[in-house]
């Protein structure tokens, strides 16, 4: 009973303590890399020709850690608002700055709140490794509480590879990469959707968007063999096989023949119609002057002739295009196989349409 009241007063201790990080923190320690990204660290000034003095290494130094108590402060008053939107960017740019345990117990709590589990997690596992590299030891079960009071709510994806091995193979997920140890290892993702990228040299990119299981679940993501091919628009292209002179010229001339007897008959057809019609219309002037073959007026009789000249026109274009469509139908299904060989031909004549050629 004593151990554990010694443990809770620790932990009380060390959280009252949190607010006061960065004037009591030892030196400073850049931030351990998790599984998923982590704050970057400070952008390296550009090396000058002439070595900066030890005075301005100094002033640069405290007004980093001047700003970053300053956002710290302003993260901390978000917190007290409950304005948490707020105040994880400010304690994410102060721990930039300024890398300190305090810092990350705020900035995992602050994940947190806005149900960023695996971020939390993660930021309360690195405040735990900060705070024993910088001889803050109260604040480890501190951290270590908060880390553990979240693993029933993570959420989890397992990546797993293509049965084929792919050479130089890189995985990103949401814009992070994936170290190989990495792959086909549960990994803890914050609620949402996360974008997975793989790329190797050569091979078209595979991306998709995976859904967040329910906490305490794992979803499990198969790469697909297909998505790993070669991209076909990089490969070279083979010339197609020349073209059978022998087949071409065998089929040509019967199939130019259907489409020749096809046309004549359509001609015939459309003339036939063209001068029925008109035989009808004249037909139809002589009854005006004429009682069946009696015509007692010369129009009659020129009408009555116009129109006999008119169906015998009619008549025989019919015919021919009757039989101009019939023999273009036999041609064009009937087209000889590779093997067989022959010419042919179409003959019209005013009353006929005939054949000629070798089958």
């Amino acid at each position: 009973m004593d151990t554990m009241k010694s443990a809770v007063l620790a932990i009380a201790v060390g959280l009252c303590e949190i607010n006061l990080a960065h004037a009591q923190s030892a030196q400073p320690a850049p931030p351990t890399p998790a599984p998923a990204s982590s704050p970057a660290a400070p952008p390296t000034a550009t090396p000058s020709p002439a070595a900066p003095s030890q005075s301005a290494v100094t002033a640069e130094a405290n007004a980093h850690v001047a700003e970053a108590d300053r956002l710290f402060k302003q993260g901390v008053a978000s917190m007290d608002a409950r304005d948490y939107v707020t105040a994880c960017p400010l304690f994410e740019q102060s721990q930039r700055l300024d890398s300190s345990s305090g810092t990350l117990l705020n900035l995992g709590d602050c994940y947190e709140q806005v149900g960023r589990t695996a971020s939390a997690w993660r930021t309360f596992q690195q405040a735990s490794e900060v705070a024993q590299a910088t001889g803050r030891r109260d604040r480890v079960p501190v951290a270590e509480v908060r880390r553990d009071r979240l693993l029933p709510r993570l959420r989890q994806i397992k990546i797993l590879l293509p049965s084929r091995p792919v050479p130089d193979l890189t995985l990103r997920l949401d814009g992070v990469s994936l170290p190989p140890p990495w792959w086909g290892a549960p990994l803890y993702v914050d609620p949402g959707v996360h974008n997975l990228r793989a790329n190797a040299p050569g091979l078209a990119e595979y991306a998709t968007n995976i859904e967040a299981p329910r906490p305490g679940e794992t979803a499990v993501v198969q790469l697909p063999e297909f998505a790993l091919t070669p991209d076909i628009r990089h490969e070279p292209t083979s010339a197609p096989p020349p073209p059978n002179e022998s087949s071409s010229t065998r089929s040509d001339p019967r199939m130019i023949a259907a489409i020749a007897a096809g046309a004549v008959g359509v001609v015939g057809v459309v003339t036939g119609s063209i001068f029925g019609v008109r035989s009808m219309s004249k037909h139809n002037e002589s009854d005006k002057y004429c009682s069946g073959s009696r015509c007692w007026d010369p129009r009659g009789v020129e009408a009555m002739d116009q129109a006999r000249s008119a169906g015998t026109v009619s008549t025989v274009a019919f015919v021919i295009g009757a039989a101009g469509l019939g023999a273009g139908a036999v041609l064009w299904f009937t087209r000889p196989s590779e093997s067989e060989s022959g010419a042919l031909g179409v003959r019209v004549t005013p009353t006929s349409v005939g054949l000629h050629g070798t089958w």
